[in-house]
């Protein structure tokens, strides 16, 4: 949804003009989801994901998942290459940073979610550990 909402093609008759139009998108995964729709991450897999986006040219690194300090390594590598790293703030209304490792770290973006009257969404986490807040909720992107 996030390479939707920066990366789509404006002025192209179809709808949806992205934020940063002609950017390139580095389309990894880290992990994938159960039969269940169950969301399975190993640090494992996002280290190594991490390392790889440092080593091929990646700018900024979009994690918009729960992390934990496992992954400091591979964190410590990217931003030793200059890459900004942007966290989700979280979805379950609380203003406890405690489930996301990665809002805690020096030079990582924690972005929170806003509606469309730009206000904090109902599920956005929330606090003065959050670096700032855009549109998350009824936006338009590529995906269905």
């Amino acid at each position: 949804m996030v390479s939707g909402c920066v990366a789509a093609i404006t002025d192209n008759g179809i709808g949806i003009a992205g934020t940063a139009p002609g950017c390139k998108v580095m389309a990894l995964r880290a992990g994938y989801l159960t039969a269940s729709g169950e969301a399975t991450l190993r640090t494992d897999w996002i280290s190594s994901t991490i390392i790889y986006e440092a080593a091929n040219g990646a700018d900024i690194i979009n994690c918009s998942w729960t992390s934990s300090s496992h992954i400091s390594s591979a964190v410590s590598v990217a931003q030793s290459e200059g890459l900004l790293i942007v966290t989700s703030a979280g979805n379950e209304d609380t203003d406890s940073s405690a489930d996301n490792w990665l809002s805690s770290v020096p030079g990582v973006l924690t972005v929170a979610a806003t509606g469309s009257g730009d206000a904090k969404t109902s599920f956005s986490n929330y606090g003065s550990w959050v670096d700032l807040a855009a549109p998350g909720e009824g936006i338009y992107t590529t995906v269905y």
